[in-house]
């Protein structure tokens, strides 16, 4: 009897030995901590998703690899859920908003949008997808999360840091050019370094003449005077199809005829180059920057230019056009516009030959309103007794004091039935600019047909150049280097006419 007591007690206690080691073993085993992804991020950001992981903590602060994290982001806004995405790294530090531009919460259009890059602002980017077509920057906290701006160079471009515009690894190499000076033959656009990799600072009009102070070492680009870089790293193309050697004083400055005009102030609605005559043929001798104020003293006797104050209250032969969408008349004291008679005519259309300006009344002496530019065509509703100038439709459907000249070396009479082949017939109007009230898409050609050029987001504006006949489609710039036709929706749902610039 002893013996079987002895047993048992024994398996009892062996019974109890492995119970306590159970409850010891649950007791001590580690739990999976989550790992932080950006372990720079001080506090919950809330634009970036805390990442888990069952990899230990101490991998957090391993030395990281040049291979792409596969970081697994949160969709907003109705998306499908986490969707892997890999970020790789890139030497490019920071990008320039060529437009407004959404930030997402993600590398795609689907996801969220937390924010906007204002068109001339610098982000710091932190990767880019490994498509290339997102760049994954700091958020708008500070904090390094999931952040995206697109990565299309039409709307993005590489850039310096803020307040460093020279070459953050040293200055760009220049050696001496051929020329001291060039003429654009179209618009091209003014970098800060010698290549479309670098952001564009403004727009060069074509016909304008700059002075050169340099030339890349392959000899494509040209380093110019201008005020929109400190370190003076302006550049343009140096392409023979675009630039033409040109000498910068040569006319002299102009010493003919001045004529008064109650137009007392002007403002630049782009960057104007200040000439020493009333003509492109002059040279620049500076520059005057969108949206700063003009003194006008005088202008021309064809009134195509605004001679202006050199400097505050000082005369002298400095020359701006008098080019509606250029200038813009601040302070006029001048008599309303005056119709005068008007008779019916069976003109219906003209088609401008040349650059027509369109005026406040039937004469020179009226202000310029607006543009007709050659090849488009005016809605006519009526004709002057003397048959020398024509009132046309100031905007689509909207008849006032607008006219242009009858004479027919520039105004041809045009019956839109008549086929002119896939060119889009394009009527002008006085309004300067069109604003979103949706995303538009910016179209090259005519129609939905043709290819993608860019974007105007909701609440933003776009200059309009004309209409089409059938007052579908605005036509606008297009964005880039060069000029080609560009038309965006002008639909009242998408699109709204303004005569100024909005937001």
């Amino acid at each position: 009897m002893s013996r079987q007591w002895i047993a048992i007690g024994l398996a009892g206690l062996m019974l109890l030995l492995a119970a306590q080691a159970c409850t010891l073993s649950s007791e001590t085993q580690p739990t999976p901590q989550p790992v932080v992804l950006n372990p720079g991020q001080v506090s919950p950001s809330p634009f970036a998703t805390a990442q888990a992981s069952a990899t230990p903590a101490a991998t957090a602060t391993s030395t990281p690899t040049p291979r792409p994290t596969s970081t697994p982001l949160q969709t907003t806004g109705g998306g499908t859920g986490a969707q892997p995405v890999s970020v790789v790294p890139t030497s490019v530090q920071y990008i320039m908003a060529q437009q407004t531009v959404r930030i997402r919460t993600g590398p795609g259009t689907g996801f969220g949008v937390i924010g906007q890059v204002m068109a001339g602002q610098i982000a710091a980017v932190t990767g880019i997808s490994s498509n290339g077509q997102w760049w994954r920057v700091v958020c708008p906290d500070g904090s390094v999360g999931n952040c995206w701006v697109t990565a299309d160079p039409l709307l993005t471009q590489p850039a310096y840091a803020p307040g460093q515009p020279g070459n953050p690894g040293g200055s760009i190499p220049v050696v001496p050019a051929p020329v001291p000076a060039v003429r654009v033959l179209a618009d091209v656009r003014i970098r800060n370094g010698p290549g479309t990799q670098y952001a564009a600072l403004a727009l060069l009009s074509g016909g304008q003449v700059v002075r050169v102070t340099g030339m890349s070492v392959d000899g494509q680009w040209y380093r110019i005077e201008c005020t929109h870089d400190a370190a003076g790293n302006c550049w343009i193309t140096a392409a023979g199809s675009v630039t033409q050697p040109a000498n910068p004083y040569e006319p002299p400055p102009y010493a003919g005829p001045v004529l008064n005009t109650p137009i007392r102030t002007i403002i630049a609605l782009q960057d104007v180059t200040v000439r020493t005559g009333p003509g492109i043929e002059y040279g620049g001798v500076s520059v005057l920057p969108a949206g700063q104020i003009g003194y006008v003293n005088g202008i021309s006797p064809d009134r195509l230019w605004y001679r202006v104050d050199c400097a505050p209250n000082m005369a002298g032969a400095c020359w701006v056009p008098a080019q509606p969408g250029v200038t813009e008349p601040r302070d006029i004291d001048s008599p309303p516009p005056d119709s005068g008679p008007v008779v019916d005519t069976p003109v219906r259309y003209a088609k401008a030959l040349a650059d027509i300006y369109i005026r406040s009344g039937p004469g020179t002496q009226y202000q310029a309103v607006g543009l007709v530019a050659a090849g488009q065509l005016a809605r006519v509703n009526g004709i002057t007794p003397d048959q020398l100038w024509y009132r046309i439709d100031c905007a689509p459907n909207v008849t006032g004091n607008c006219w242009i000249t009858a004479a027919p070396s520039v105004a041809e009479p045009f019956d839109p039935s008549t086929p002119t082949g896939s060119t889009p017939m394009v009527v002008a109007t006085t309004m300067n600019y069109v604003q979103a009230k949706a995303d538009v898409t910016i179209y090259v050609g005519l129609g939905s047909g043709g290819n993608v050029a860019g974007t105007v987001f909701a609440g933003q504006t776009a200059r309009v150049l004309g209409i089409t006949i059938d007052h579908a489609w605005w036509q606008v710039p297009c964005p880039g280097d060069g000029p080609t036709q560009c038309f965006v929706s002008a639909d009242p749902a998408l699109t709204e006419p303004k005569t100024g610039p909005g937001i």
